[in-house]
């Protein structure tokens, strides 16, 4: 059980979404934020702390997180700060390191701000696709810690990027810069330095100690470890302007590996899915892929497509 606090909190425009993902900041206006309207921001939502996670529900059609609450940036002019809520100045913070909604008519000046690394690895998940037996979320509010780690779970195993998805909704809304830019910590799993960086939003110890987001990311990195194969987990891999994550990068072959989870239960996920195979394509790049059917013969499958690939046992491990 987390140590943190869950909640939810809501916004009604979708360029708002993906301000909040490209700043990793979210906003209130002053007349919300007034301790006098309790019903606009319940007393919970005022009392986050750092560390505390965060889900973003777009208009009950898509839920986003958990985004983990963080110190603001320093180009961030903060006027003052209550508890974890900080007054950005809009006229001496640069305006390219403003979400939209500080400076146009809106004024949600009263931001919390989010972890800039672990922004860029949140999972998405239409409501539709959300377990059925889930109560309904508030707006904004706080939520119990069980239903947060309900949450947080089903969003690792069964969504998909936010970060992918936001960045084809910006091209259409007429964002020039990819939605996410800054690098993500790059970890790179040698075999034989058993070394990690977790974080927080990793749940699975694989063999080398690397922290993956789901059970069947775990298998893979358990059987690439075993047969000797380096791999890097979400490296961070620019393409045509978008930034890209791959589940696996395979240092000595230059070789993506994906694992489609959900490639035949949902039809968002598989338009998500083509989208970076084409971006793959156009771009040379070899990759294989696997499904959950092939996950059941693992080191019989994996073996068979890497040989096809031309990939090589390592030295020890024929």
């Amino acid at each position: 059980m987390s140590d943190h606090r869950f909640a939810t909190c809501y916004t009604t425009k979708l360029e708002y979404l993906i301000s909040c993902v490209q700043t990793a900041s979210y906003g209130q206006s002053e007349g919300s934020f007034n301790p006098r309207i309790e019903d606009r921001i319940p007393q919970g939502i005022r009392q986050l702390e750092i560390g505390d996670r965060v889900f973003l529900n777009f208009s009950y059609k898509l839920l986003a997180g958990p985004f983990i609450i963080a110190e603001p940036p320093s180009h961030f002019v903060i006027d003052k700060s209550v508890g974890s809520w900080h007054k950005v100045n809009a006229t001496k913070t640069p305006i390219e390191h403003q979400a939209v909604w500080m400076y146009n008519q809106d004024k949600k000046l009263w931001c919390i701000f989010f972890d800039e690394l672990l922004t860029s690895q949140v999972n998405y998940c239409l409501y539709t696709f959300l377990p059925k037996n889930l109560p309904k979320l508030p707006f904004i509010d706080v939520i119990p810690s069980d239903l947060g780690e309900q949450l947080w779970t089903y969003l690792e195993d069964n969504g998909n990027s936010v970060a992918d998805f936001l960045q084809r909704q910006s091209r259409k809304l007429g964002f020039q810069q990819p939605v996410y830019s800054l690098p993500r910590i790059n970890k790179n799993y040698s075999i034989r330095s058993g070394k990690s960086i977790e974080t927080f939003t990793g749940r699975y110890k694989t063999k080398t100690g690397a922290i993956v987001r789901s059970k069947s990311e775990k298998l893979i990195a358990d059987s690439l470890h075993d047969h000797g194969f380096r791999f890097e987990y979400e490296r961070t891999l620019p393409l045509d302007g978008y930034v890209i994550h791959p589940d696996f990068y395979l240092t000595d072959h230059n070789l993506i590996i994906e694992h489609l989870g959900l490639i035949g239960q949902s039809e968002e996920y598989r338009q998500n899915w083509e989208w970076r195979k084409k971006l793959y394509e156009q771009n040379d790049l070899n990759f294989i892929t696997f499904t959950e059917v092939e996950l059941t013969e693992l080191d019989k499958n994996l073996m068979l497509k890497l040989t096809q690939k031309g990939c090589k046992l390592p030295k020890g491990n024929e």
